[in-house]
């Protein structure tokens, strides 16, 4: 009894397929840097206002909580929410829209990083390639940064969301001293 045969697989030379591998990556890279220079040119007064709306409606918001909370009979004195939900559910809103931007944010500058070393990381390549990843690697490390600002007042990533929550907290500690007052 005779067994078919498997089939061949024809496997492309690793140079050729590194090549192309480093290629797309390039692109990536390059379409990477363009889209978030684009994004800060047309975006960056709309970013600050929304970070703006969004820390100062957080400040806002935990101060009504505060206050519904602490005390509870001034409540009807608040400008805006008289609810300890509603406010509850405005600081939430307020919260999460500043942890998406600066979420997404950083994870575009991550990106961004990560391709630098993705090519450290590439294993011994043939000397063809060589000069082509060092050449890459010195783009992608001489390459500004990407990052994203508000309109160049604040640079929008990670480490915003602790730069925020530290002025929401300031605010309303301030503030909440002199409610103690009352």
């Amino acid at each position: 009894m005779s067994h078919p045969r498997p089939p061949l697989l024809q496997v492309a030379p690793q140079s050729a397929t590194s090549s192309v591998r480093l290629s797309h990556l390039r692109e990536a890279f390059l379409a990477l840097i363009r889209a978030a220079e684009k994004l800060e040119e047309h975006f960056q007064l709309s970013l600050a206002a929304d970070i703006t709306h969004a820390v100062f409606g957080a400040i806002c918001s935990s101060y009504e909580v505060f206050i519904a909370i602490e005390k509870p009979h001034i409540t009807r004195l608040l400008p805006y929410s008289k609810s300890l939900r509603t406010s509850m559910l405005w600081l939430a809103y307020h919260c999460f829209k500043v942890i998406c931007l600066a979420l997404s944010c950083g994870a575009a500058k991550d990106e961004a990083r990560r391709t630098g070393v993705i090519l450290r990381r590439l294993p011994v390549l043939p000397p063809c390639l060589s000069g082509e990843v060092d050449a890459f690697l010195r783009v992608t490390s001489q390459e500004a940064q990407l990052n994203f600002t508000a309109a160049g007042f604040i640079e929008i990533d990670r480490r915003f969301l602790v730069s925020a929550l530290a002025v929401v907290i300031t605010y309303l500690v301030v503030i909440g001293q002199s409610v103690t007052d009352w």
